[in-house]
């Protein structure tokens, strides 16, 4: 793996993050207004915002510089870059910057005190940024798969960036208040981590033809990685749904979700990374 594809893998997992920042965070100022977390979560809004923008602008010179390979001159050549911008990987970049953008100027307008006006911004650019996935990728020629795309990429998302604003919540010492939060979120994750885990099986359902590519391919090996790496999250979602919530008055269990929440911000990085990795060093056959 050369230093271009080890970029290219970088910036995607922290526009990844990032992305599940931002709308993981908008989520969760609704989720947990009784907590009086809002500034903290727009705080991390605005670092996802931020962060996000950075590794957009990083990523459009590292894909010119892996596409020529003609080293740093090549990343930064203008005709080169003026090519690259008129592909998918032009609209998927432009598309993105203005998400970022967005994100950035409805946090400002909400921290000025417009707060509704604000997070529509802030949604206008989460759909830009889950528009600027369909572009680019295994399935942006099929709008069949673009749909499934968005609507799973929506929901890893909601799950993911909830974690650090739930781990926020969970050093609270208002147990019930702290357990119907909790006992919110898992009534809502039903419904977005069942459409993830639907569009993800029809989008390997088009993507590996025949079914016996995911053992006779290292795409399908990453991608069975992956499926067992969801398969642990939902695992963890489970219990902390139906064990550690009901017991949170119990002492010790504050903790243990904690600990519970920590692995699972884990084990969604990890899938990030695989991600990034299946859509960059190799694809399906």
């Amino acid at each position: 793996m050369d230093i271009w594809t080890l970029l290219t893998v970088a910036t995607k997992v922290l526009i990844y993050l990032s992305t599940a920042g931002v709308i993981g965070g908008l989520f969760c100022l609704w989720l947990l207004k009784p907590h009086g977390l809002e500034r903290p979560i727009q705080r991390y809004m605005l670092v996802a915002g931020l962060a996000g923008l950075a590794a957009t602008a990083a990523s459009f010179p590292v894909h010119t510089g892996a596409a020529f390979g003609e080293g740093i001159a090549g990343a930064f050549d203008p005709d080169i870059a003026s090519i690259i911008w008129e592909t998918n990987v032009g609209d998927s970049t432009g598309a993105r910057l203005l998400g970022f953008i967005l994100t950035l100027a409805g946090m400002w307008v909400a921290w000025r005190g417009f707060r509704y006006l604000g997070h529509t911004l802030v949604i206008a650019g989460a759909v830009s940024l889950l528009f600027a996935f369909t572009q680019t990728g295994h399935l942006h020629d099929d709008s069949r798969g673009g749909v499934l795309l968005a609507i799973h990429l929506l929901g890893i998302a909601l799950w993911l960036g909830s974690l650090y604003p739930l781990w926020r919540a969970s050093n609270s010492h208002q147990i019930a208040q702290l357990q119907a939060s909790m006992d919110r979120f898992g009534q809502t994750a039903v419904a977005f981590v069942g459409a993830l885990v639907v569009c993800g099986v029809l989008m390997i359902l088009l993507l590996v033809q025949p079914l016996s590519g995911l053992v006779n391919s290292a795409y399908g090996w990453l991608l069975l990685t992956k499926l067992a790496l969801v398969s642990l999250l939902l695992a963890l979602g489970a219990i902390n749904k139906l064990y550690i919530v009901p017991r949170l008055a119990r002492a010790g269990y504050t903790r243990r979700l904690q600990l519970s929440i920590i692995t699972e911000m884990t084990v969604g990085l990890a899938i990030l990374v695989i991600t990034a990795v299946l859509t960059t060093v190799v694809g399906p056959e």
